[in-house]
């Protein structure tokens, strides 16, 4: 009986810019199911942000209890918003993303409105909240399967973010800390009960379970070696093939 593998995530593992997409042989997920001998099935949708991927894969395991052998979760970047836009017979899906852009359909809502309202959204936006809830969705999925994996595909959080360190400067933390901190506003005081309250606040929710990650802190971006084409900056197949190369090892020393 061949073994199963559930996967999710965003255009990253739904292949999007490949030739055949998600059924490229070439696709990453496509390549590490193969080598390591199990049948895929693969939810990806592009666009999508990790309340989606987390809320598919969570319904996914409760409707087929114990039927994957292996899942491989690989969480989408930051930030991404998805919306949908009032109530039709069609879609009314829309993607906002970090790099102030939209996908839309503009059958509601123009992509002026849109655009509007995501940047209204940055001014406010905070990278803490969406990696607490991924803390959050870590620690909810993995009490759903004993072989459940997660990959990084573009979160943007600096080499061991999430291990608390004893600052004793604001000028110890590294730059990604101190933009989230906004450290050039607030005094040495408010610097540190603001780190000691989102160190809390990983902690309390479960912490990152490093041990549960492929890439916590090796992400794709950085393994980025090509693009899909000239105008589609999605990852070509040097890529696909440098991500198999890169986490085929790790995945089937835990899988075992």
């Amino acid at each position: 009986m061949s073994k199963k593998m559930l996967t999710c995530g965003c255009s990253f593992t739904a292949g999007h810019g490949l030739i055949h997409e998600k059924k490229d042989p070439k696709l990453w997920i496509n390549q590490l199911a193969d080598k390591l001998d199990y049948d895929l099935t693969n939810l990806a949708e592009s666009g999508r942000n990790n309340d989606w991927i987390f809320l598919e894969v969570l319904l996914e395991l409760t409707k087929n209890q114990n039927y994957y052998d292996l899942v491989v979760v690989a969480w989408s970047a930051l930030p991404r918003y998805n919306v949908d836009l009032g109530l039709e017979l069609w879609s009314t899906w829309t993607n906002f993303k970090g790099s102030k852009e939209v996908d839309t359909h503009e059958k509601t809502y123009t992509k002026k409105w849109q655009l509007s309202v995501l940047d209204k959204l940055l001014e406010a936006y905070n990278f803490h909240w969406d990696f607490l809830k991924l803390v959050k969705y870590v620690n909810i999925l993995k009490k759903q399967h004993n072989k459940i994996y997660f990959v990084n595909t573009y979160s943007t959080w600096s080499n061991d973010y999430f291990t608390k360190k004893d600052i004793q400067l604001p000028s110890d933390l590294d730059e990604f800390t101190k933009q989230l901190l906004c450290v050039h506003d607030r005094d040495d005081a408010e610097i540190f009960d603001l780190y000691n309250l989102i160190h809390r606040q990983y902690s309390n929710a479960g912490g990152i379970n490093e041990e549960l990650w492929l890439n916590l802190y090796n992400n794709f971006k950085h393994n980025k070696l090509d693009q899909a084409s000239e105008t589609d900056v999605h990852p070509g197949y040097l890529s696909q093939d440098r991500y198999a190369e890169m986490l085929l090892p790790l995945l089937k020393e835990k899988a075992q």
